[in-house]
C-alpha cells in the first residue's frame, strides 16, 4: 500500500478516474480520517489529504515512484484547469458587476 498526500479541493477529480501505470489501472482510496492541514511554503496553509493505492509488485519502490510521477502530473493537469476555471470566473463575475454597475448609473442618471 502507497500513501500520498494530494490538495484536499483537488480530492473529487483525483478520484474520478483510476491511475494507468505500466498496464494497470490503480484506484485511489481515501478516509475521511485522514485529513489533516500542511503548510506550503510556510506563507499559506492548504488542507492536504491521504490517499492510498494497493498493489502488488516484486519492486514496489519503482511501483511507487511511478504511481507518484502520475499522480504528480494529473495533479498539476487539474490545478492548472481549476485554476483557469476560477479565472473564468472571476472574468465573467467582474464584467457582471460593470455591467450591473453601468445600469444603476443609466437609471439613476435618467431621472
Amino acid at each position: 500500500r502507497a500513501f500520498f498526500a494530494v490538495p484536499r479541493f483537488l480530492l473529487g477529480r483525483l478520484m474520478e478516474h483510476p491511475l494507468v501505470c505500466r498496464g494497470s489501472m490503480f484506484y485511489l482510496c481515501h478516509d475521511d480520517n485522514d485529513d489533516a492541514p500542511h503548510g506550503r511554503g510556510g506563507s499559506s496553509t492548504t488542507h492536504m489529504t491521504i490517499v492510498t493505492v494497493d498493489f502488488l509488485s516484486p519492486y514496489p519502490q519503482e511501483m511507487v515512484l511511478a504511481l507518484a510521477e502520475r499522480l504528480t502530473r494529473r495533479i498539476e493537469r487539474t490545478t492548472e484547469e481549476h485554476e483557469e476555471h476560477q479565472r473564468i470566473q472571476q472574468k465573467a463575475s467582474s464584467r457582471y458587476q460593470r455591467r450591473a454597475s453601468h445600469d444603476e448609473t443609466s437609471v439613476t442618471s435618467s431621472f
